[in-house]
């Protein structure tokens, strides 16, 4: 695991704009697809995509395929973004994955970012 300095600074230098889609009404959940029927709120903000290693692929909780995206608790624009939720989503560059858990990273009592595991 990284350091909240460090996961900072790869977002800062490594990391890619994308739109966080943040659903403030849900829907209902769709198997396969997700949430749907939901209203969202888009930010754009900068991430920083990693995999997971091979053997914390558990098949369960974890899938082949799966990948984790550190995102910081602002926009790009400097305002505070929602914590991010199961069935939010995350795109750009042609692509799209949907939140699947969230774990919050803190520095003392402040949270720093998030680390998000991502599904196709």
């Amino acid at each position: 695991m990284f350091r909240s300095i460090d996961i900072r600074r790869l977002i800062e230098e490594h990391g890619k704009n994308r739109t966080f889609n943040s659903i403030s009404s849900v829907g209902s959940y769709v198997p396969g697809t997700g949430v749907s029927g939901g209203t969202s709120t888009s930010y754009t903000v900068k991430i920083y995509p990693y995999n997971y290693r091979v053997e914390d692929i558990d098949g369960d909780s974890i899938l082949r395929g799966d990948r984790k995206a550190a995102m910081p608790v602002i926009d790009t624009s400097g305002n505070t973004i929602p914590e991010p939720e199961p069935g939010d989503t995350l795109t750009g560059e042609g692509d799209k994955v949907t939140v699947v858990s969230v774990q919050q990273i803190m520095s003392g009592d402040e949270a720093v970012c998030y680390v998000l595991q991502v599904r196709e």
